[in-house]
């Protein structure tokens, strides 16, 4: 939720005395699709930017910090569905980094494989994706979780600005009476 809804919502949490399971904040990041087709990608010798291949989805869903039950399911079919962008080493065709756009339209499921860090992946994949997105006419938007310091100075870098706060919380409640 916006932040602007941060009081109503914390008020509604202690009258209705629900216990929060989760709770944190989100910077909601957009860059212009003007800006996003100047990028230019080429990609690091020994490696190709393509579309995530559906066999990739289980590598995906295994480094995702968010997945859960059913996770697996959930990134087939972003795969399927959205703009998606993944480095392959040529030599085996192993993915080491991809992107995905997410059902609400966001870059999301952004990783780089830890033993393939520190070597630009991550701003190559940023890059291609959002000239992928700007090429269809949008925008490209995120959310980076605020504790997450190098995707924040990452999407700085590339000419992100922070439009708003958003926070989420998942509740459970106190009696499972309830409805």
């Amino acid at each position: 939720m916006p932040k602007r809804y941060f009081t109503v919502e914390n008020d509604i949490i202690e009258q209705k005395n629900l216990k929060v399971e989760l709770d944190g904040m989100t910077y909601f990041m957009v860059l212009s699709k003007k800006e996003a087709l100047n990028f230019q990608v080429e990609p690091t010798v020994g490696f190709s930017l393509k579309s995530v291949s559906l066999e990739d989805a289980q590598v995906i869903n295994d480094h995702w910090e968010w997945s859960e039950h059913g996770g697996l399911s959930y990134i087939q079919r972003q795969i399927c569905y959205n703009t998606s962008v993944g480095l392959y080493k040529d030599e085996d065709n192993e993915l080491v980094a991809w992107c995905i756009r997410a059902q609400d339209g966001l870059l999301a499921a952004l990783q780089v494989k830890p033993s393939y860090k520190r070597r630009g992946f991550g701003v190559m994949i940023v890059k291609e994706y959002s000239r992928r997105e700007a090429e269809q006419g949008r925008d490209i938007i995120t959310e980076v979780v605020s504790e997450n310091k190098a995707s924040l100075n990452l999407f700085k870098k590339l000419g992100f600005s922070i439009k708003d706060q958003c926070y989420w919380l998942f509740t459970e409640a106190p009696n499972e009476d309830l409805l």
